[in-house]
């Protein structure tokens, strides 16, 4: 899977940044989740 541009991510999401957004800080956050979790793990 090729790594789209911002463009073509709001263009996808019907040309709505706010969708684009949202989507995005939802993905942040469940990267930091995981990388905390991961952390987490090797220290147990």
């Amino acid at each position: 899977m090729k790594n789209l541009t911002k463009e073509e991510l709001i263009e996808i999401t019907g040309g709505n940044e706010k969708t684009y957004n949202l989507g995005h800080e939802i993905g942040v956050g469940i990267r930091k989740g995981l990388e905390a979790i991961g952390i987490f793990l090797l220290f147990w």
